[in-house]
């Protein structure tokens, strides 16, 4: 019966940053039993995390496997989030007590965004003929929304324009007296 589980899921849950992993505690997650020691207090998992991965002693665990209170004591249960740009997670999960005893609770787990750093698509070195108009298209891509972007070093016949929407465009119109090499240009 349910009442052979004595005690609480203590469900403080887990809070860190995205892309992070911990261990999953008994000081966040643990069911008490005065009739059964630790590994026998089975625990089921009904719904995996959406955007990590839970582990266990023997790997990453999915729906339908199980752990024990003894592997949560031992430190061998953790989750690893998967990066993604998301606030939170969860699993949920049954103990059993293997008397017909029995718990159904869900884990929450909150998830700090951290400032992922924007990355720049470029084409390298550039070669422009005298007398002639290049126009190429920067792409910047952040994670955490649309960049703005912004050009330094710009000889006299360039130009860059930054379209609002993590593109740019870059404008080269070297006329007959601008041969050289023009290293300082920073976008």
């Amino acid at each position: 019966p349910l009442a052979a589980i004595v005690g609480a899921v203590l469900g403080a849950g887990l809070g860190l940053a995205e892309g992070a992993a911990a261990q999953i505690t008994a000081a966040r997650l643990a069911v008490q039993d005065v009739d059964n020691p630790a590994e026998e207090l089975v625990y089921t998992l009904l719904t995996a995390p959406a955007v990590g991965t839970l582990s266990g002693a023997q790997g990453p665990l999915g729906q339908g496997q199980t752990f024990t209170q003894a592997h949560i004591d031992q430190g061998a249960l953790s989750y690893t989030h998967d990066g993604s740009e998301t606030t939170g997670d969860a699993f949920t999960f049954r103990v059993t007590d293997g008397n017909g005893g029995d718990l159904e609770g869900t884990f929450a787990i909150a998830l700090t965004p951290v400032n992922d750093r924007p990355a720049l698509d470029l084409a390298g070195d550039l070669q422009v003929d005298e007398g002639t108009v290049l126009d190429l298209v920067v792409t910047a891509r952040d994670p955490d929304g649309t960049p703005s972007l912004s050009a330094q070093g710009l000889p006299s016949f360039a130009a860059f324009t930054d379209r609002g929407d993590g593109t740019g465009t870059l404008r080269i119109a070297p006329d007959y007296a601008a041969a050289g090499v023009y290293p300082g240009l920073q976008i």
